[in-house]
């Protein structure tokens, strides 16, 4: 699995895992989910949350690996605090005069950085 599909497959576990906490949550304000179910989807959310956790440091591991700044804060923004683009976009950008008249050109820089940065991180990954 290359560096984009994992930054990715870590995204989706994050959010699915997201979701099962707040669907127990109910389940368990609801009253109406035998212990056993409960206990079921709880164990399911422990060791996404430990798959997740290993995924996160793996992906801060080979952050802290990238010379650029520019591409350390957008992978730091995007995959650590999960942020959505337009959010890094804003963060990196919104003090430069022009922020909202070539937004787009903002947008494809970050898009640039993001690439290059992934593209590091393989390297580094095939150098080890």
């Amino acid at each position: 699995m290359n560096s984009k599909e994992r930054l990715a497959a870590y995204l989706e576990i994050v959010e699915e895992n997201d979701r099962e906490i707040a669907r127990y949550e109910e389940l368990e304000k609801g009253g109406n989910t035998s212990a056993d179910k409960l206990n079921e989807i709880k164990q399911q959310i422990i060791n996404r949350t430990n798959k997740e956790i290993a995924e996160k440091d793996y992906i801060k591991r080979s952050i802290a690996g990238l010379t650029s700044t520019a591409q350390r804060q957008i992978m730091t923004y995007r995959y650590i605090d999960r942020l959505d683009w337009n959010t890094v976009i804003k963060i990196m950008y919104h003090s430069q005069s022009d922020y909202e008249i070539n937004f787009d050109k903002y947008k494809r820089k970050v898009f640039k950085f993001h690439s290059r940065a992934i593209k590091n991180i393989d390297k580094m990954k095939s150098v080890q």
